[in-house]
């Protein structure tokens, strides 16, 4: 469950309690609720809730646009309406008060999810963008840098203090007047041409001089940008900064440190030559760059000794006026080059020509200034650096001589670097052929660990930080290998499962075996997951923990799955024992009926012949009735099991409640209070009067006993939906039923309600929370409600009260007259009537009430022994009297048998199961009528009149 705390305003008592329900199973908290709208502006203001729902309509007092208006304009609470219709006045007042979204009745979850995270959504950007405003406001009145704005004419709109006092004026001095009379006039130009540009493309930086109310010139370096706005003016947002003193400290540093920069640079190319002949190239090269001439040499150390065993210095690399030396050996001593290599000290010659040293070759005769610098590894001078400048008046000075100085140490440096790499590389070859079959090797496990599915993790033995996760662990922690590298589980996750987490993998180093943890819940960004993880310890060559290896197996659909599996069983074996049940009391209401027969037709028989003022009337009459109160319990039974006698007609659920409404009124305690709801206009129903009835008044009373002795209300109700498969889900127990209109009866009442675990056992036969004796209403009403192909739906909580919903299709049905009932019996029956009948009691008791009727009766005792009689009789029977349960032969069976004998026999079907049982079995086979067990004389002959067309 989210955070997302939401007040309902609803005067619909059904409908906010659904509306509540559905929050709740989206997984939002119910702050509050409330039914007019002074109540919700208080709440609101007490609780402070996220969002509220409100109702448009409000019948009681303010309504819910007003309350609206209040709560978002006093409160800043976003209000989202709820209506199911609104003319246009009220639509109109509606959106004066901005709601944040309207939701129209009836509705669906995901059209309820959406407008209210689209509403929250909505107004916490709002809340972003006013704190914005106003911290961009502080920002720019109390920032040091410069910020003004201008129109596209260059007229200013707005300017900051640090601005207006750079220049020396107050802002409001400043606003209204053109950017040009703030320049100085040879820059006015410029300002008309930066105003051009500035309308043709977004934005524009540069610097310019401004000029102060003092005279003073300043520069200023600006970015500006422009803003159009879809209904405003086009307008310049312009930053900058006074770079007045910086420029010029910047111009005297350059001038000061222009020749070590470049010095600088130079020297860096070097460090990253590695290879001897390029570094050399690359020496002379900025050596020669670095004093500005373009000839000069480099002389080394050879590794190779003369004949005399002494070591040479040859010219490896020469420009300019040395192109063409390079191999020229150096002779300690003789000429710049020696003398340099022997002194170890730089040496300037500013006339080569006039150099008492000088090689008396005739290339050298166009050399005037020379100079040369040592090259040394530590003491050792290992190589000669020189230059030369053929022009009469260049010298090189002494600046220049420190650089060439600086420069030949950086040179000698890069010569070792270059000289130690040379002489590491068949080092590092193997070391590096190593590596590389070390690295194909760690790449060819990272592929095979990352493409596993299941999280891989290793953490140091020491103090359990990760050092390696595999790809699937970084896609469920949602962290990568680099972003965990140091971290503990303290570092990642809540301290409940870090401890946890902690304690296995100090099991696992202690034990030093593997450990399996089968179920592991660890939160990641993608919600709560359970890993089946597996642990042990890597040794290393002591035998100690190194590093602790685990590997874990998301199991978390595999988890729900079973929790679906449990879930579906559970319901499963609920459905199966209310059917068993069902199956059970429907046997025994079946075999019950047939005793019934027998009773009920011996006392109507006795009853039609005992004279009014006989002794024994009187008793015989109270057997009658305790034989109708056991009928009574029988069709209870049969209504639980779904089999029931019902007399379908075409019913309306408020004429129904309109003629008990007495009987209702005196079935539930003083103390409670009933109130109607009937909506007008309600569609017919398909149903049994009586049946419907018993549930009106089983929830009745079940109101009446959850109220007790203490003061409350009940409000009966009627209405109609249009049902879906999402809402028809929610119901108790409810088969597959089809979409589309059904009738609703609803019984609510505000006594102690129920828990979850009570509501699921309320529909069970003989379940009571009352005292013992009571519990088959509401497993009658179940069973009553799925014969008339309907539902319940049960709204309930501990304290809250209970709603009890009753669906019933909508069905129109024409109308058929009604037919007055007789209590006197005629002798005028005619003929022999076949009883097919496995119950002795029953062809007996029905052999005495056709005898008294006027007919013949022949009765068998099965179906085998019923189809002989009538293969034999068949010409005198004018009626066959069938049961429809029956052993070795069934009823259905032998119908078939009867018809094939003669296809226009006429048969009474008889049942202790109701006739929609026996259509669902016989339509369409030849059956002449349909007659309930128990019946009365009165009843059979009925039947017979109507087979016989008497």
């Amino acid at each position: 469950m989210n955070d997302t705390r939401i007040m309902i305003v609803e005067d619909e008592r059904i409908v906010a309690k659904d509306l509540q329900f559905r929050l709740q199973g989206l997984g939002y908290q119910v702050a509050a609720m409330a039914s007019e709208g002074h109540d919700a502006i208080s709440k609101a203001g007490a609780i402070r809730p996220n969002l509220v729902l409100m109702d448009i309509r409000l019948e009681n007092g303010m309504d819910g646009i007003e309350a609206a208006e209040q709560i978002r304009s006093e409160l800043d609470i976003p209000v989202v309406f709820l209506t199911a219709y609104a003319d246009q006045a009220t639509l109109a007042r509606a959106k004066i008060t901005e709601p944040f979204g309207y939701i129209l009745k009836p509705f669906e979850e995901r059209e309820l999810q959406s407008t209210i995270e689209i509403a929250l959504y909505r107004h916490k950007a709002e809340q972003k963008l006013r704190d914005s405003e106003r911290r961009y406001r502080s920002l720019v009145d109390n920032s040091q840098g410069l910020i003004w704005t201008h129109d596209e004419s260059g007229k200013i709109l707005s300017i900051n203090p640090a601005a207006a006092h750079l220049l020396g004026y107050e802002p409001k001095e400043i606003v209204g007047r053109p950017l040009v009379e703030f320049v100085p006039a040879e820059q006015r130009a410029g300002m008309e041409r930066y105003l051009e540009r500035i309308l043709t493309q977004e934005s524009d930086d540069g610097v310019v001089e401004v000029l102060t109310r003092s005279g003073e010139k300043r520069v200023l370096q600006y970015r500006n940008a422009r803003h159009d706005e879809p209904g405003k003016k086009t307008f310049i947002l312009a930053h900058g900064a006074d770079v007045t003193d910086r420029l010029r400290v910047e111009k005297v540093l350059r001038d000061q440190n222009a020749y070590l920069t470049a010095l600088h640079e130079t020297t860096l190319g070097l460090m990253s030559r590695l290879d001897p002949e390029e570094l050399l190239e690359q020496i002379i090269a900025r050596a020669a760059a670095l004093v500005g001439t373009e000839h000069g040499y480099v002389f080394l150390l050879s590794p190779e000794h003369s004949d005399h065993g002494e070591q040479e210095m040859v010219m490896r690399v020469g420009i300019g006026a040395y192109n063409g030396f390079k191999g020229t050996k150096a002779n300690l001593g003789v000429g710049l080059a020696g003398t340099v290599w022997q002194s170890g000290e730089p040496l300037v010659v500013d006339d080569y020509r006039n150099w008492s040293g000088r090689l008396a070759l005739s290339s050298r005769d166009i050399l005037r200034a020379v100079a040369g610098v040592p090259l040394k590894s530590g003491a050792q001078t290992v190589g000669v650096l020189g230059l030369a400048y053929l022009e009469q008046d260049r010298r090189f000075d002494k600046a220049e001589m420190q650089a060439l100085a600086r420069f030949a140490e950086l040179a000698a440096i890069a010569l070792d670097n270059a000289r130690l790499y040379q002489a590491a590389q068949s080092e590092l070859g193997e070391r590096k052929r190593a590596q590389e079959q070390m690295r194909r090797s760690e790449t060819f496990l990272t592929a095979v660990v990352d493409n596993l599915p299941y999280m891989i993790f290793v953490k140091d033995a020491q103090d359990l930080r990760f050092v390696r996760l595999s790809r699937s662990g970084e896609d469920m922690l949602g962290i990568t290998t680099g972003a965990l590298l140091g971290k503990n589980d303290y570092d990642l996750f809540p301290t409940e499962e870090a401890v946890f987490f902690e304690k296995k993998d100090r099991e696992t180093l202690a034990s030093g075996k593997l450990v399996d943890i089968p179920e592991e819940p660890i939160e990641t960004p993608g919600g709560l997951r359970y890993l089946h993880t597996k642990k042990i310890p890597i040794l290393d060559a002591d035998g100690q923990p190194k590093y602790l290896l685990g590997i874990s197996e998301d199991i978390t659909e595999r988890k729900l799955e079973e929790e679906r599996q449990k879930v579906f069983e559970r319901k499963m074996q609920e459905t199966q024992k209310l059917e068993s049940l069902g199956v059970l009391a429907g046997g025994i209401a079946h075999d019950f009926n047939n005793l019934l027969v027998s009773i009920l037709g011996n006392v109507g028989l006795v009853l039609v012949d005992l004279e009014s003022n006989s002794p024994v009337r009187e008793p015989v009459e109270q057997i009658k009735v305790a034989a109708q109160r056991a009928a009574d319990l029988t069709r209870q039974m049969l209504a639980y099991s779904g089999k029931g006698r019902f007399v379908m007609q075409r019913i309306n659920l408020n004429s129904v409640i309109t003629e008990i409404t007495q009987l209702l009124h005196v079935s539930i305690s003083k103390n409670a209070q009933l109130k109607f709801n009937l909506m007008q206009n309600l569609p017919p129903i398909e149903g049994d009067v009586t049946q419907v009835r018993q549930v009106l008044m089983n929830l009745i009373v079940n109101a009446s006993d959850a109220i007790g002795d203490r003061q409350g209300a009940i409000s009966l109700s009627t209405g109609a939906v249009n049902a879906d498969r999402e809402y028809l889900a929610g119901s108790f127990m409810v088969p597959d039923l089809p979409e589309g209109a059904y009738v609703f009866v609803e019984v609510a009442d505000d006594g102690v309600g129920m828990d979850r675990e009570t509501q699921t056992k309320i529909f069970d036969p003989f379940f009571t929370t009352k005292f013992t004796g009571r519990g088959l209403g509401l497993a009658a009403v179940l069973g009553i409600v799925r014969g008339h192909a309907g539902a319940i739906k049960v709204y309930s909580e501990s304290g809250q009260g209970s709603v009890f919903r009753v669906l019933f299709p909508v069905k129109e049905i024409p109308r058929e007259a009604e037919k007055t009932p007789s209590d006197s019996l005629q002798a005028k029956g005619n003929g022999t009537v076949l009883v097919i009948d496995d119950e002795e009691v029953v062809r007996n008791v029905t052999k005495r009430m056709l005898a008294r009727l006027g007919y013949t009766p022949l009765l068998a005792e099965d179906g085998p022994a019923g189809v002989e009689m009538y293969q034999k009789f068949k010409d005198a029977i004018v009626c066959v009297l069938l049961d429809m349960t029956m052993p070795r032969m069934s009823g259905e069976e032998t119908l078939g048998h009867l018809k094939r004998i003669k296809p226009d026999a006429r048969v009474l079907l008889m049942s202790g199961y109701s006739e929609q049982e026996a259509g669902n079995r016989f339509n369409g086979k030849g059956v002449s009528a349909f007659m309930q067990k128990p019946y009365t004389p009165q009843d059979l002959q009925e039947k017979l009149d109507e087979v016989l067309g008497h």
